[in-house]
């Protein structure tokens, strides 16, 4: 709990595995994907940060939607991590999904995970209520 740098050296340990997983479409890929981002832990529902998640781990969300965004379980992942524990972030994370969408043009008629809507519609609405002005 309290050794964040290991934490962080064995998570990125698993990246590029996690990348070439990505590409393969299965249930067990889904679960894998939503473990490693964090979405299938379970959080409080008035957890909204985790002392392992700090402004430098952004890079975390920006890489995998860099290299692993075409896979619906990132999105869904990004979405609800965003909403959780990454709440902070939210801003920074909406340009990652904004990028995700651009460059996947295939999400528009693509199934997407259960509460894949709902996660975005809640960011979204949380973004226009804060930067209103």
């Amino acid at each position: 709990m309290h050794s964040y740098d290991n934490f962080w050296f064995v998570w990125n340990q698993f990246k590029d595995q996690m990348v070439e997983l990505t590409n393969k479409r299965s249930w067990y890929v889904d679960k894998i994907i939503k473990s490693y981002l964090f979405t299938q832990t379970r959080w409080n529902d008035s957890t909204k940060e985790w002392d392992s998640l700090k402004v430098s781990n952004m890079r975390l969300i920006k890489d995998v939607s860099e290299h692993m965004g075409q896979h619906p379980s990132i999105l869904y992942s990004i979405s609800k991590l965003l909403n959780d524990i990454g709440s902070s972030f939210y801003a920074d994370g909406l340009i990652c999904i904004s990028n995700i969408l651009s460059r996947h043009s295939e999400y528009y008629t693509m199934k997407l995970v259960m509460n894949t809507s709902y996660n975005l519609e809640n960011l979204v609405r949380k973004y226009v209520y804060e930067e209103q002005e």
